[in-house]
């Protein structure tokens, strides 16, 4: 991590955060049935792939984020 960076507070610098749209199930509603359970399981999830995580929206996936000290500058 270069002085212009510090960990990323959004994902405590994993790099990855609970996916939004399957709240970290990796799975959604299957559309045959509508999430109610009769006839189809529910579906690997389009936005993580089943992972149950995406990378960081703020750090896009790196863990690191920019300084608080020194702003991204380097310098403080």
């Amino acid at each position: 991590m270069s002085s212009a960076t510090d960990t990323c507070i959004q994902c405590q610098g994993t790099g990855a955060e609970r996916c939004r749209w399957c709240i970290g199930r990796g799975k959604v509603p299957c559309d045959a049935c509508m999430g109610s359970g009769r006839g189809a399981d529910d579906a690997p999830c389009t936005a993580c792939q089943g992972v149950g995580v995406v990378p960081c929206d703020d750090c896009l996936g790196n863990g690191e984020g920019t300084c608080s000290r020194c702003h991204g500058s380097g310098r403080w």
